[in-house]
């Protein structure tokens, strides 16, 4: 008995010791931690000067690549995007005007958006352009800023920037069901004349402006322009008593109505466009006729645009759910630089994204719809050459007239314009009229 007393008294001590061990490493892996998190909060300079004899600066040369990158971004790209974005926009504008694109039901909404796109690279792309590109900021500092113009340029920028944001997402939204009002619900009924007639569409349009412009009156009542800020000098800031709503509420709205609706909606009119194209392609339907063929052209190219749109907008829109910003709110520059400079470039990067899919509408429908090309080629070939049809005109009427060129004028011309040789029309009046047709 009092050698298994012994034994036990050994296996106690040995476990007390295991204890005390354990514990002191616990203790000093708390103590490591709490070192790191010391050296992660003090500035740029001071680690500078804790680091050993010999070690490179990787901190500065990290915020070195990363700055450039910044810089890249925003000294590169919108100089680009903005002028092509534009022209290209106008481009889109002419061309839906064309009466030949006039007898679509979608030319409404699509003159519309190429507006609207107008709209977010002026009121978007070139104020983020003034306040971050490097030449601007080393001289001009916040001054070009277009928020801090006037008292009403603060809270109406902002309030012109988010209407267009969700307004081109909801026309695109209109657009997609109506071809799944059009493909999948009632193909080929009277009944759906109203559904997505033109006047249905402008009430539909003017309705849904209305409903989100009533969604951001608030800016005029919550934003106020600040003359006397202690970070920028003048800045738009938020009042008092609405930061709350401002900060924590309407985000979430904007990104109910910018993103998770119309995206929602647009994937699944979008998959059961699809689906039913499959369908009618499998049962030899599609195909009969020309009027078919151009109204599944027309389909295709809205297709394409709609998923351009969820592919470019929907990572900052993720972003912006999960980060709630352009940065977490428990970042700074000061307390980890590299960490916060990443953060800049990856929010930089995805914003040029989503400013890229208003810009690039006029070349998806010109690459997927042949009738919108042939317009497009069409309106350039009138804009560049509209002298081209008088100087042929007047060429033809000359030959008539018994000159020296009424030997070489050929005859195939005059059967171009459904005469024969014997005709009563005049040989100017036939050219001009095959001119007109070609």
């Amino acid at each position: 008995p009092s050698l298994s007393l012994t034994s036990r008294l050994a296996h106690s001590r040995l476990v007390i010791r295991e204890l005390l061990a354990l514990a002191n490493n616990f203790r000093h892996s708390i103590n490591s931690s709490n070192q790191h998190e010391q050296h992660c909060r003090v500035s740029p300079r001071a680690r500078l000067a804790l680091r050993p004899a010999g070690q490179p600066d990787r901190t500065a040369a990290g915020l070195a690549v990363e700055k450039r990158l910044y810089e890249a971004i925003w000294n590169a790209l919108p100089p680009v995007m903005i002028p092509c974005g534009l022209v290209c926009n106008v481009c889109a504008f002419l061309v839906l005007l064309q009466p030949r694109l006039r007898g679509l039901v979608v030319h409404l909404p699509l003159t519309v958006l190429s507006v609207v796109d107008c709209v977010v690279l002026l009121m978007g792309l070139l104020r983020h352009w003034l306040r971050k590109a490097s030449y601007f900021t080393e001289n001009f500092g916040n001054s070009l800023d277009p928020q801090t113009l006037c008292t009403a340029c603060c809270p109406g920028f902002e309030l012109l920037l988010y209407l267009s944001l969700m307004y081109s997402s909801w026309i695109i939204m209109v657009i997609a069901l109506e071809r799944f009002v059009t493909i999948c619900v009632m193909p080929g009924s009277r009944g759906r004349a109203f559904l997505i007639s033109k006047r249905g569409l402008i009430i539909v349009l003017s309705a849904v402006f209305v409903v989100l412009l009533g969604c951001n009156l608030h800016f005029p009542f919550t934003r106020y322009l600040n003359r006397n800020s202690s970070r920028y000098g003048e800045s738009c800031e938020n009042r008092d008593e609405f930061h709350h709503f401002v900060e924590a509420v309407f985000p979430r709205i904007d990104l109910a109505l910018t993103a998770f609706l119309p995206f929602a909606v647009i994937l699944a009119c979008n998959l059961a466009i699809i689906a039913k194209l499959r369908a009618v392609r499998r049962a030899s339907v599609l195909g009969n006729g020309q009027s078919k063929l151009a109204s599944h052209r027309t389909t295709v190219m809205l297709l394409l645009t709609s998923f351009t749109f969820v592919l470019l907008t929907s990572p900052v829109k993720l972003y912006l759910t999960v980060i709630g910003g352009a940065y977490p709110d428990w970042l700074s520059a000061s307390s980890d630089p590299g960490l916060f400079y990443s953060y800049r470039v990856l929010w930089s990067a995805l914003l040029v994204l989503q400013f890229t899919n208003h810009c690039c509408n006029f070349l998806l429908y010109c690459g997927s719809n042949p009738q919108f090309r042939r317009e497009a080629a069409r309106l350039a070939h009138s804009c560049c050459c509209r002298c081209w049809p008088r100087r042929i005109g007047n060429s033809a009427a000359a030959s008539s007239l018994g000159g020296p060129q009424s030997a070489k004028q050929p005859h195939g011309r005059l059967h171009l314009a459904g005469g024969s040789a014997s005709g009563t029309e005049s040989p100017a009046a036939t050219a001009a009229t095959a001119v007109s047709r070609m």
